[in-house]
């Protein structure tokens, strides 16, 4: 199973963070604007591959990696897009497309264990906000977690929980 961290993933010390986004070029709320807000470079790129699609459902199912610089670590990590919800909103409406969310993943999976070598693969710490594609893309949290476990659960994954209580 996957582990749990109450905390803020972007205070820990994750080498790749992956979130879900949409594919209209709009961070505007949860953990997405968390990454505009600290990592504008990640958005820039994020903007700029979503307006080079003339339809912006081509992108569902694809992952976007970006190196930002993290100051808490002093060096660079991967804030990884995942397409996998077209449009968006904040209505209850369930806006995660499971089989893009599985093919984005299926490919962010295959370009990491592409880019470490075995060793460097079981160091390499990945974290995914707790509930994404849930909270605010309207998700299945058993569906996207099974989804997590299958694709990821043999590398260094966790779950990061913040509680804003």
């Amino acid at each position: 199973m996957i582990p749990i961290i109450n905390g803020d993933i972007f205070e820990s010390d994750c080498d790749i963070i992956m979130h879900q986004v949409n594919c209209k070029g709009v961070m505007g709320s949860g953990v997405a604007k968390q990454v505009k807000d600290r990592y504008p470079e990640v958005y820039k790129y994020y903007k700029s591959i979503c307006m080079a699609h003339k339809k912006s459902e081509d992108l569902l199912g694809k992952c976007q990696f970006v190196y930002a610089f993290n100051p808490k670590l002093n060096r660079f990590i991967q804030i990884v897009n995942i397409f996998g919800q077209d449009n968006f909103a904040y209505d209850g409406q369930i806006y995660t497309n499971y089989d893009a969310l599985k093919r984005a993943l299926l490919a962010a999976r295959e370009e990491i264990t592409k880019s470490f070598d075995e060793s460097e693969l079981k160091n390499i710490k990945i974290g995914v906000p707790y509930l994404m594609s849930c909270y605010r893309g309207g998700g299945d949290w058993g569906i996207v977690s099974n989804m997590l476990e299958t694709i990821f659960g043999d590398l260094n994954i966790s779950y990061y929980k913040l509680d804003l209580q």
